[in-house]
């Protein structure tokens, strides 16, 4: 299950800094929340160890960070 949530946010991250060099803002906004949200579920859900959590968090941090930037420009 955690691998799941995990792929996702992956995906989601990918597409959010595609779209973000791409210029796409609004787009890449949207695909960082998504991605944080992953990562979140995977967190709250998954069976992650300490270590997990410990690298999961910063990313999520920095995701919602990334995005609240964008969407301040909008």
């Amino acid at each position: 299950m955690q691998h799941d949530y995990l792929q996702k946010a992956i995906r989601f991250a990918d597409q959010a800094t595609t779209e973000d060099k791409a210029h796409n803002y609004e787009a890449a906004a949207q695909h960082y929340m998504t991605a944080a949200d992953w990562l979140m579920q995977a967190m709250k859900y998954g069976a992650l160890n300490v270590q997990m959590k410990q690298v999961i968090r910063p990313k999520v941090e920095s995701y919602l960070r990334r995005a609240e930037e964008i969407k301040e420009v909008l």
